[in-house]
């Protein structure tokens, strides 16, 4: 089910990576879990939402451009709900990453600087790297089934986007990469993240020690948990996920177990079907690929390739090796595969 609303990303969301093909940069990968900015949500200072979505009677502004003929990066804004750059009437809301109910800080970084994005408080200027911004907790609405492009309506003369406004799909069933850290053969996985990544709202929360969470977490929409925490219910069939902190999805429950007796609730965004390791299958790898293509086939050992691309980037991250013969060995041992998920937000 896609409900019936179009919307635009949260103007000051940091990017994530820069599409090769159009140089344009995303801020929301596709299967990520979002929430939304609304009319409800109340502006307070240091929360980074300045300004939300207000109503008509009280509508704010938003920056669209930089003035070129003032030194600096002294951005022009804009009357939302009169402005052509401003929102659309159909436009009820902002995509804003869902974080598990949990307050959440975004750092800025070098990318955020080229991309020019535009720091949430008055100033109306250009992040500069290491500056944060503060967000409210919130609740998951459902999950983006493409890339959403950074909002950029205004800031060239002749070029727009074909997209700027996005929807979100809040039932249906997708497929996702999981990882499981608490595997250890034949590779230790343990560093890909220490427990969730839940928020504090005082330090960027996919800390250092998350290597293999950080490798992955821009590029790549997944499931993750640790089966050592509880075997008997890690990743159980039925099992309730959430959001983490940055829109990717996790067991529901006290820390990694996710108990049997855990009711939905407010954060509940579906539940995990199956988890399937059972690859190669169809005779796949031998249909013959180009080398470096990242395509299934004899390039990938037969692993459909959203599930080797993020194994790629994953066993980066962590320091180990990522040769398609050891992407099939983590497969084969469980530790890495396709989670289905029945997304259910209601």
């Amino acid at each position: 089910m896609r409900p019936v609303g179009a919307f635009y990303p949260w103007k000051s969301l940091p990017v994530q990576w820069q599409d090769v093909e159009t140089d344009d940069w995303i801020v929301i990968t596709k299967g990520t879990i979002v929430s939304l900015i609304t009319n409800q949500v109340t502006t307070t200072a240091g929360t980074g939402i300045s300004g939300g979505l207000p109503d008509i009677e009280a509508s704010g502004s938003i920056p669209v451009f930089d003035d070129e003929t003032v030194s600096g990066a002294t951005y022009t804004a804009l009357n939302i709900d009169t402005s052509y750059w401003g929102y659309h009437e159909t436009a009820a809301g902002l995509l804003i990453p869902a974080n598990g109910g949990s307050a959440v800080r975004y750092e800025y970084a070098a990318d955020d600087v080229t991309a020019a994005v535009v720091h949430p408080d008055t100033d109306l200027t250009i992040v500069t790297a290491a500056e944060f911004a503060d967000t409210p907790k919130n609740t998951p609405v459902g999950v983006v089934f493409m890339d959403v492009m950074q909002d950029i309506r205004g800031k060239s003369l002749n070029y727009n986007l074909y997209a700027s406004q996005y929807g979100v799909l809040s039932d249906g069933l997708i497929v996702l990469p999981y990882i499981d850290y608490g595997d250890t053969t034949p590779q230790t996985t343990s560093t890909f993240a220490a427990t969730k990544v839940l928020g504090a709202n005082s330090a960027f929360d996919a800390v250092t020690a998350d290597v293999g969470y950080n490798a992955v977490y821009k590029k790549h929409s997944f499931f993750y948990f640790d089966s050592a925490a509880d075997p008997s219910v890690g990743a159980r069939a039925g099992s309730l996920l959430q959001s983490d902190a940055y829109g990717k999805f996790v067991g529901q429950g006290t820390g990694e177990s996710q108990s049997v007796t855990v009711a939905r609730d407010q954060q509940t965004v579906g539940r995990l079907l199956y988890t399937d390791a059972r690859y190669p299958k169809d005779q796949l790898q031998a249909v013959d690929t180009y080398p470096g293509s990242g395509l299934q086939g004899t390039e990938t050992n037969g692993i459909p390739a959203f599930i080797y691309n993020f194994a790629v980037d994953a066993l980066t991250g962590m320091s180990l090796a990522t040769t398609s013969r050891h992407v099939l060995e983590m497969v084969k041992s469980g530790a890495i595969g396709a989670a289905y998920i029945q997304l259910d937000v209601s």
